[in-house]
């Protein structure tokens, strides 16, 4: 990517799509308690990453709700350990 003002080249780095663990449960695919008590086994290995929400339901009345979230290498990785047959690897 080049610079409108200067015209040096940029260095740009990918971002990663995050998904909400109800998405990846239908990507990896696993039920939404099981995916929960793998990543709270696993939790050192899948740090938390949080989604905060702010939804306002009355005139002054604020309710914050937290997403946990995946990104997409992550998914990946447990769809590679959950999918993984006896000596067949299935996910490509």
């Amino acid at each position: 990517m080049v610079c409108s003002h200067c015209g040096n080249h940029l260095a740009v780095e990918k971002v990663e799509p995050l998904y909400s663990l109800r998405e990846a449960e239908r990507l990896i695919p696993l039920y939404y308690p099981t995916l929960v008590s793998f990543l709270r086994y696993h939790k050192d290995e899948y740090p938390a990453l949080y989604q905060d929400t702010v939804l306002i339901e009355a005139k002054n009345k604020r309710t914050h709700r937290r997403t946990r979230l995946l990104t997409a290498t992550e998914i990946k990785k447990i769809r590679k350990l959950r999918l993984h047959g006896p000596g067949i690897d299935r996910v490509t």
